[in-house]
């Protein structure tokens, strides 16, 4: 039976002083980061860590809450006393003495020096674009939120201009990360205010290629739920902001090309990849690989490829869409593997290749099967019903139990926003 400590005030520090979390909100960080492993951490054996002053069992849960705090474990967890050995005599009357890291931490704070914990931050925010094509939005979505609450925690400090301006980055960062994700998930209320809310912090820091970040992003959230005309108007001023080696491309194509695509603008859309590819030639040091969907860096040839896919295929190019989806590597993403192949069935479709088109179609949504997105499935679906109207075949048919059978599926129909 476990022995009994006292509060671990250092436990305590570092989520409320430091993090600024709540039990379920680390609990939820720290168990995304056990996923890989199968261990789950639950709110109760937490508390009790806290309150009793209890040491993990297993130190790859006391590894992740450290990771999650930001601090060493050594200090949450201090080493327990070998059985057997003798206790220490007290040479003065039991007290409660505060933790020296605890003091330690908060006189950090009293002294506004905010590098660690503005590395940290960064650290945690790239973790989640890191992961995020990994494990999708609604994983990662209590990670992100408790990232989100730290820099509001830290807003509140009373900080200097200049660190003032500093958090000001991370929580616009925060902020459409957030967005994006509400994006990804068809919650496109919550899109539209955490895009505003990154919109307001990137304004105040000056920063204008992250303005352009969010701009895209808002553009982005327009489309998706078929505001082709908000789209292109966001997509427009955020090229206002963009830097050649920055935004520009995304803007370019991802924005303005998919949203002429929509209206049914074929001159614009060519204009607009063509203009974006042009960027890219004029940026050398622009991305080999196919980098995260939500990553905060440029677009390199693979990305903007994708999107200039998709828009081809809006306006009924076939040729263009399968020569731009020629140059997608997806082997470092399941989702474009996902996606790209979908575009691909698409057009064989309008060349009325339908048994070609059925086939490509399943094997793409397999390829992301095991990490579902809501994209994925509309795109699937799109193909489904364009098939539909085309002719009862047996292809199409098996198509469409391939994706009934996915879609019945609770943890797809979760994962991809399908069920609440």
């Amino acid at each position: 039976m476990a022995t009994d400590h006292g509060p671990n005030e250092a436990l305590i520090h570092a989520r409320e002083g430091v993090m600024g979390l709540t039990v379920p909100e680390l609990v939820a960080a720290v168990n995304e980061r056990l996923a890989e492993v199968g261990v789950v951490l639950d709110d109760a054996l937490y508390r009790k860590w806290e309150r009793l002053g209890w040491r993990p069992r297993d130190s790859r849960i006391s590894a992740a809450v450290a990771a999650v705090l930001g601090a060493a474990e050594t200090e949450l967890f201090p080493p327990a006393r070998p059985r057997g050995a003798a206790a220490v005599p007290a040479l003065e009357p039991t007290a409660r003495w505060e933790n020296p890291q605890a003091a330690a931490a908060r006189l950090t704070q009293l002294t506004a020096d905010t590098t660690s914990a503005l590395t940290m931050l960064d650290d945690r925010i790239d973790g989640v674009v890191d992961r995020y094509e990994a494990a999708g939005p609604f994983r990662l979505i209590g990670e992100a939120r408790a990232i989100h609450k730290s820099v509001m925690r830290m807003l509140a400090g009373g900080h200097t201009p200049k660190v003032q301006t500093q958090i000001y980055l991370r929580a616009a960062r925060v902020a459409g990360l957030l967005a994006y994700m509400a994006i990804n998930a068809r919650r496109p209320a919550l899109a539209d205010l955490y895009g505003e809310e990154a919109w307001f912090y990137a304004s105040e820091t000056g920063d204008q290629d992250l303005r352009a970040w969010v701009r895209a992003t808002q553009a982005q959230g327009a489309y998706c739920v078929g505001d082709a005309e908000l789209a292109l108007e966001l997509a427009t001023d955020g090229q206002r902001y963009a830097r050649l080696d920055g935004q520009l491309v995304r803007l370019l194509v991802n924005g303005q090309a998919r949203a002429h695509a929509k209206l049914g603008n074929a001159s614009e859309t060519y204009r607009a990849v063509d203009q974006a590819l042009a960027a890219l030639d004029a940026h050398r040091d622009a991305p080999a690989q196919l980098t995260s969907c939500i990553s905060f860096g440029a677009y390199g040839l693979p990305r903007a490829a994708a999107n200039a896919a998709t828009a081809m295929l809006g306006i009924g190019d076939t040729a263009q869409v399968r020569a731009y989806s020629a140059l997608v590597d997806t082997s470092t993403s399941i989702w474009s593997q996902s996606l790209v192949g979908l575009d691909n069935a698409a057009a064989l479709l309008l060349d009325g290749e339908v048994e070609e088109a059925m086939k490509l179609g399943s094997e793409a949504l397999a390829a992301s099967a095991r990490h579902p997105i809501r994209s994925v499935y509309d795109r699937a679906h799109a193909l489904h019903t364009d098939a539909a109207g085309v002719a009862p075949v047996p292809a199409v048919e098996a198509f469409a139990a391939t994706l009934t059978s996915w879609a019945s599926r609770r943890e797809n129909r979760v994962a991809a926003g399908l069920a609440a």
